[in-house]
């Protein structure tokens, strides 16, 4: 069984330009040089724990998302690389992609559907990113509750080899593609890193 790709894109688009005099300064924080010996160390110490602990985090992602497809797959729900590389070609189906937090995992998805035509709401073809705005999410919760759940979702996990990952974007960009979010809360921040 191919594990399952962590993320599908790395880089967040750039947002509509804002006038200079819309954007908010950010100020940075005068920390006065009396704190650096207590500062410094602590940050050493957070570098110390971050790198092994995102290094934990990855095995552990990539572990629970060999498992779901492993379930995906007992259920006959998985798409091989080639049954999906063969509809992308035919331009048959809507190739869905579902962000299950910030910085992953990301899961593929296929459906025979024409979901944007299917969609009782307001949905953005192609547009990797469109799960940032908010105006998608009734979208976003729709295509979950109706493709992507693994109970009663009727989309297959599509199962993309390692070689095919790095093309993946480029791959999806002439393709019937949807994106989507499976956050459980809304962050703070959406619609702020929507147009940053």
């Amino acid at each position: 069984m191919e594990d399952s790709f962590t993320t599908l894109f790395k880089k967040l688009p750039n947002g509509p330009a804002e006038p200079h005099s819309e954007r908010k300064r950010k100020r940075g924080y005068d920390v006065p040089i009396v704190f650096l010996p207590i500062y410094l160390p602590l940050l050493f110490i957070a570098a110390a724990v971050s790198i092994p602990w995102s290094m934990i985090r990855r095995v552990v992602v990539r572990r629970r998302e060999r498992r779901f497809s492993e379930q995906m797959a007992a259920l006959g729900r998985t798409t091989p690389w080639e049954d999906f590389d063969r509809s992308l070609n035919e331009k048959r189906g809507t190739s869905i992609g579902e962000y299950l937090s910030w910085k992953g995992p990301c899961r593929l998805w296929w459906t025979p559907d024409d979901l944007p035509n299917l969609s009782p709401h307001k949905c953005a073809i192609g547009d990797h990113y469109a799960w940032l705005e908010p105006e998608f999410r009734p979208f976003s919760d729709w295509v979950r509750e109706q493709y992507t759940d693994s109970e009663t979702g009727t989309a297959s996990l599509v199962l993309v080899p390692a070689e095919q990952r790095i093309r993946l974007k480029d791959r999806l960009s002439d393709a019937h593609f949807v994106s989507i979010c499976s956050f459980k809360r809304k962050p703070k921040n959406l619609e702020n890193l929507a147009k940053s």
